[in-house]
């Protein structure tokens, strides 16, 4: 009888200890994947390569990780300046991590994690338009 009534309860705080870490361990992910974007746009040499080089670190940071359908969004604007001016790219990711395996009642079904990240941009290296 103590079984029954202990084991549901073991179970429950179980799935939201995983529940739990399976957030917290995602949301470190897409920071680390924010904050490498950042920097490997802003060591670009245009806005077009800040770009490309932000999403590209970014989704290769994710990949094997529980973020599905990520998203990438660079702002390449401080690649933009004149040399000899300070600038900043911004990067944010986010995406969607799943939570539908765990069974958890009044748990919804994936939670949406997002970060965002500056780096500043080298004032005295050249750039291309």
């Amino acid at each position: 009888m103590e079984a029954v009534v202990i084991l549901p309860a073991i179970l429950l705080l179980a799935a939201l200890t995983a529940a739990s870490w399976r957030l917290w361990q995602t949301r470190g992910d897409v920071h680390s994947a924010a904050e490498a974007a950042a920097r490997a746009a802003s060591v670009s040499s245009g806005p077009a390569q800040g770009v490309t080089a932000g999403r590209q670190v970014a989704l290769a940071d994710l990949a094997g990780t529980r973020c599905s359908a990520p998203t990438v969004s660079v702002d390449p604007a401080g690649l933009s300046a004149p040399v000899g001016f300070p600038g900043r790219v911004g990067v944010r990711v986010a995406c969607t991590v799943s939570m539908t395996d765990l069974l958890l009642p009044g748990l919804p079904g994936s939670f949406h994690v997002s970060a965002s990240a500056e780096a500043p941009v080298d004032s005295h290296r050249e750039r291309q338009p």
